[in-house]
């Protein structure tokens, strides 16, 4: 009989949410992987059995990611978890060593909470417990379990956490509900959107232009000593200039929201567009002056997390469907 293999990736949520009802919710099956979630030792646990290696149920994290990337999205249940797969100890006498952990049942293995494992079905792993959160703020069992297994049955699942930078945006989207200052909170939005856009040139006129003052400089700086403050100065004239063959990140981020919107279908995308701009030119007053009247920083704020949202769930759909 071939060897089955477990995967167990403990999470936590954002202090101040949880999921409740879980004993309700029964195990449940995506093709041959028996999925069950769980709270535990103050973490929630998603174990996935099945795997006929080691090395498929290590594949099989990106895609455990990807789930709780598209749970967050659509019940704002910021998750923390560490994908660093952890090391399951085997003791040579198992006796012995749970007679000098004074532990009455024995484990055929020990393992860290919090850290995720791999380890055969069929054996017994203990495991020790670091902490455990504080949870209030309840989200139904059941609403998690369909969010989740509906991500886990699209075989393209992994992609969002391939691309590097629909994955660091979706961090940043989970850590937003960390911050507790509504400044870091409004900041953190608009650095999502930042990470997001793309790298546009300008129209070719701005470029011929730059490339001729481009040449100049370059002659210049030819003509001058490497250590003299002259040459530090044009040789920063000179990243400035290439720097400005792009678009500029306000406009970068007016296209970002207009397209992904635009694309999907939604009748907003030019008002929402025009909205992340207003939003952007917020953030530079926040950052230049260092403070904002609450009442326009609620308010950019609330049209920016919108916005964030609808373009990354834009983003993700878009993703697991390529």
């Amino acid at each position: 009989m071939n060897q089955e293999y477990t995967l167990r990736v403990p999470f936590q949520l954002v202090q101040g949410l949880g999921i409740s009802q879980l004993e309700k919710s029964p195990p449940f099956q995506i093709d041959r992987l028996n999925i069950d979630i769980e709270h535990v030792n103050g973490y929630y646990v998603l174990k996935i059995a099945g795997f006929s290696s080691e090395q498929e149920a290590i594949n099989y994290v990106a895609h455990i990611w990807s789930a709780l990337a598209w749970t967050l999205l659509h019940k704002g249940t910021a998750f923390s978890v560490n994908l660093e797969i952890d090391k399951v100890y085997y003791p040579l006498n198992p006796e012995e060593a749970a007679k000098n952990l004074s532990i009455s049942d024995i484990p055929d293995g020990y393992g860290t909470e919090g850290l995720p494992i791999i380890y055969p079905s069929d054996k017994n792993i203990r495991l020790a417990v670091l902490g455990s959160p504080q949870l209030q703020q309840l989200t139904q069992g059941a609403e998690v379990i369909a969010l989740v297994t509906e991500a886990l049955k699209n075989p393209l699942i992994s992609h969002p956490y391939n691309d590097p930078k629909l994955r660091t945006a979706l961090e940043l989207y989970s850590a937003f509900y960390y911050e507790r200052s509504h400044s870091a909170r409004f900041l953190t939005l608009m650095i999502i959107l930042e990470t997001l856009v793309e790298v546009n040139l300008k129209p070719q006129i701005a470029l011929d232009l730059l490339s001729k003052w481009h040449k100049e400089v370059t002659q210049l700086k030819s003509l001058m000593s490497k250590e003299s403050d002259d040459y530090f100065a044009v040789d920063s004239l000179e990243k400035e200039l290439l720097f400005r063959r792009e678009m500029s990140i306000r406009g970068r981020i007016r296209a970002l929201v207009h397209d992904t919107l635009f694309e999907v279908g939604n009748l907003e995308a030019k008002r929402l567009a025009a909205d992340a701009v207003k939003a952007y030119d917020t953030r530079s007053t926040l950052v230049h002056t260092g403070s904002l009247p609450v009442s326009e920083l609620r308010k950019h704020s609330r049209n920016a997390h919108k916005i964030v949202e609808l373009v990354l769930k834009a983003r993700f759909r878009k993703a697991i469907m390529q």
